[in-house]
């Protein structure tokens, strides 16, 4: 085995041999010469990434220079390219040469001698082309490498399928690239039989329009494949027009078309990151001293099936469940997502709109007519009548003219009910059950408010904890990745392989259930809000730092931060919401009606009932028998005559004399109803005390515990990455990074649930209190705090005066 000094003098013979053979030395540098097909937007992108990871890489070895003159853009001719390839094959400022382009890269495959290194990254189909990897990997041809990707149109043609499901379909193409691969045309023609499907080739026009005009009407999918002389702006167009005819579309390309309006595409973003990598691996080798035909060729991408969920929308396809959870998706979130409502925009419509707490508004309208009509029982009373009487002749004939047989007459009453202890009772009662229902509703808006604050922060949480576990599927998708690699050099067995699929499976179980978490909680706030329940909007989160909470207020550290300050405040919150609870409140009305009620059954044993009452009628006709009376002139006794007016007045006192012990039964029930109410106004009161320490105790645990979380998802995200990279190098097992993503993943929920719990908590607490921060005026704030200090300072003084008592020789 060679030392590693051997080794070093190796590498020096190895460098000079190429320095001797080839050309440049460290001190004149090395000139790396660049052949694009065209004028491009991406051109720069992808000569800015091989730039960097060729000098990163070689930094310190060797001088690595991209002249501008050796950086030539050709016409998109296959004559003007090969035209531009043969000047910097010839030109001996030339050391390496570099075609980026699919036009460069294809017309360089078809040589079979190089007088220097050349370097072809972008060779569509290896196979088509001819080309296939010698004994060892490489090209087999001295002074050529070029990158042998997978051949993706048959696998993108049948994944596609997969999620769309179609029979005909459209594939655009540059018009140059049957005359770069003349097998295309069979190859695809191939592909069209393997997944029977019906395929007809588009060549790309000169104008997006004439392009989108070409498609055959009945297509019913588009196949995208590179067209590089389209600006960024044209291809936007493309899939604009596309998604104008309903057409799904796939891109070859990948991510960054399918940002561009692509509805599916399998290539990870292509920033040509990795490409440029492994090109400057092999530009590295070769200053080095390596044959270019010797590095391996194969050069697998990762595949990351990637849907535009706008473009989705707008050709109205919703994919499956199954592709949702694997796919990873762009513009999940509508644009515009129904509207956008912030948690106390939610609160605020909540007590406007919910169904509930307008219910108990109109309980609260209804009972304030049981005080009218209890009023009304004290006001005087009136009626208007017309009466019309028909009786039979013989009673009215001896009547002697009393009654007559017909008559009609008008009139009218009045009452007044002068004093009545149970009228003046009722009215006071119904005026303390009014108070209680409004209190009463005062705490059903109570309820909803905090229903709908912690429904939303439920929804912030349910939409977290789904990015978290989508991030952990993806992580997953990447560790599947790790493993294939492993078990394809074969450094783990095809278990491992398994082992991640089976995980990834699990995972998206739980994206799946995630997802219906957020959406059951979206459901929740719609009905608070009386919404459509179906309705999508969109939230926007809050923390801590919200101005709408008190939380946020930097005065209460003061008050919080220690264990002795904090008894201070829980005291001081206790005895604040007792005094605003409106439960209590609800409790106190009733006692007050209660009480009102035994003071009237006090007085039902010697207390009278006084009424007045009024009337006068007018007799307007009479007729038939006893209508009239003939007395004789020999008459012995005078008869006054009526006239037909009448009226009587009358004034009444009563008293219940005996009620066969009703009275004293009223007495003693009220009593005990007095009594119940008492002891269930100790018991609200002690409940609401309880639910204020609990929230506060609770609020005290979740807010420290925010920092604890953050801290234990960093650690664990640290151990996941060093985990992952041993695991890529075969010195940890599947175990141990399995233990670490459970342990990541973990520890990011608890972080989201953190802070979700503090806030929650909050809520809570200011329900036990009995107000809400949303609610709250600066200058209701700013006296919040005058109570607190002042409560604060009190306990103070009292704390010190006990302990000075207890210190006094006297006292002891």
């Amino acid at each position: 085995m060679a030392t590693p000094g051997v080794k070093v003098l190796l590498s020096f013979i190895s460098v000079m041999l190429f320095t001797i053979t080839s050309g440049p030395t460290e001190a004149s540098g090395v000139n790396i010469g660049i052949v694009f097909d065209g004028p491009s937007e991406i051109n720069g992108k992808v000569l800015g990434a091989y730039k960097k990871e060729i000098t990163d890489l070689t930094e310190g070895e060797f001088t690595v220079r991209f002249p501008e003159d050796r950086i030539v853009t050709s016409d998109w001719t296959s004559t003007g390219v090969a035209a531009a390839i043969e000047k910097q094959l010839a030109d001996p400022g030339v050391d390496i040469l570099i075609t980026l382009g699919i036009i460069g890269s294809t017309e360089i495959a078809g040589r079979t001698a190089f007088p220097k290194p050349v370097i072809a990254p972008w060779v569509i189909d290896p196979a088509l082309l001819g080309l296939s990897p010698a004994e060892g990997g490489g090209s087999g041809v001295g002074n050529f490498y070029y990158l042998a990707k997978p051949k993706t149109l048959g696998k993108d043609i049948k994944r596609f399928r997969e999620v769309i499901g179609f029979n005909k379909l459209a594939i655009l193409y540059m018009p140059l690239l049957p005359e770069l691969v003349p097998g295309l045309e069979s190859s695809v023609r191939k592909t069209s039989a393997e997944n029977d499907v019906v395929i007809d080739l588009v060549p790309a026009r000169k104008t997006v329009g004439e392009t989108l005009a070409a498609i055959p009407p009945d297509a019913e999918a588009v196949y995208v494949t590179p067209i590089l002389d389209y600006s960024d702006s044209q291809i936007a167009e493309l899939y604009d027009g596309l998604i104008e005819k309903g057409l799904p579309a796939f891109s070859m390309m990948g991510r960054s078309e399918v940002e561009s309006g692509a509805l599916i595409g399998l290539t990870p973003e292509h920033n040509f990151t990795r490409e440029a990598r492994r090109v400057a691996l092999v530009v590295q080798s070769i200053l080095l001293g390596d044959q270019a035909g010797g590095f391996p060729v194969e050069f697998s991408e990762e595949e990351i099936l990637t849907i535009n969920m706008a473009t989705a929308r707008a050709i109205k396809f919703s994919p499956s469940w199954s592709v949702l959870t694997e796919a990873t998706l762009i513009n999940e979130e509508p644009a515009e997502k129904g509207r956008t409502i912030t948690l106390e925009q939610a609160v605020n419509e909540s007590v406007e709109v919910n169904l509930d707490l307008l219910a108990a508004g109109q309980f609260v309208a209804a009972g304030a007519q049981d005080i009218r009509l209890a009023m009304a029982e004290l006001l005087p009373q009136s009626d208007i009548f017309l009466d019309n009487t028909y009786i039979d002749k013989d009673r009215a004939e001896a009547s002697l003219g009393t009654q007559p047989q017909r008559d009609l007459s008008a009139g009218g009453n009045v009452s007044q009910l002068i004093y009545s202890e149970r009228a003046w009772s009722n009215l006071t009662v119904q005026r303390r059950i009014q108070e209680s229902r409004e209190f009463t509703r005062d705490e059903v808006r109570l309820d909803i408010i905090a229903a709908t604050a912690i429904g939303y922060l439920n929804v912030l949480r349910a939409k977290t904890i789904e990015s978290i576990q989508k991030d952990n599927l993806k992580l997953s998708k990447s560790n599947l990745d790790l493993a294939t690699v492993r078990r394809d050099i074969g450094v783990a067995s095809p278990a491992e392989v398994f082992r991640w699929e089976s995980q990834i499976s699990s995972d998206r179980i739980e994206v799946v259930n995630a997802e219906a978490d957020r959406k059951n909680t979206e459901i929740l706030v719609n009905r608070l809000l009386h919404r459509p329940q179906g309705e999508e909007f969109a939230t926007v989160e809050t923390g801590l730092e919200d101005p709408s909470l008190l939380v946020s207020d930097p005065r209460l550290e003061r008050f919080v931060s220690n264990p002795g300050s904090f008894k201070v405040f829980m005291d001081f919150m206790v005895s604040l919401g007792l005094k605003q609870s409106p439960a209590i409140a609800t409790i106190d009305s009733q006692i007050a009606a209660q009480d009102r009620i035994l003071t009237s059954s006090k007085r039902a044993f010697w207390s009278p009932t006084i009424f007045a009452f009024g009337e006068l009628r007018q007799f307007l006709y009479e007729g038939g028998a006893g209508s009239s009376i003939n007395i004789p002139d020999n008459f012995p006794l005078d008869l006054a005559k009526s006239d037909d007016t009448e009226w009587v007045v009358q004034l009444q006192a009563s008293f219940p004399l005996f009620r066969g012990g009703a009275k004293l039964a009223e007495y003693k029930k009220a009593r005990s109803e007095l009594s119940q109410l008492r002891y269930e106004r100790d018991s609200t009161a002690e409940k609401v005390e309880e639910q204020i320490r609990t929230a506060l105790n609770d609020s005290g645990a979740s807010y420290p515990s925010i920092g604890f979380a953050l801290d234990a998802a960093d650690a664990a995200h640290k151990n996941l990455e060093l985990v992952t990279d041993s695991y890529s190098r075969g010195v940890v097992s599947i175990i141990d990074l399995l233990d670490a993503q459970n342990a990541a993943l973990s520890a990011d929920l608890n972080a989201a649930n953190s802070v979700y719990n503090f806030l929650i908590d909050l809520m809570n607490l200011q329900r036990a209190s009995g107000k809400f921060d949303f609610f709250t005026s600066s200058e209701e704030r700013d006296e919040f705090f005058r109570m607190l200090d002042a409560f604060y300072n009190e306990t103070s003084e009292t704390t010190k005066s006990n302990s000075a008592g207890t210190n006094d020789p006297v006292t002891k």
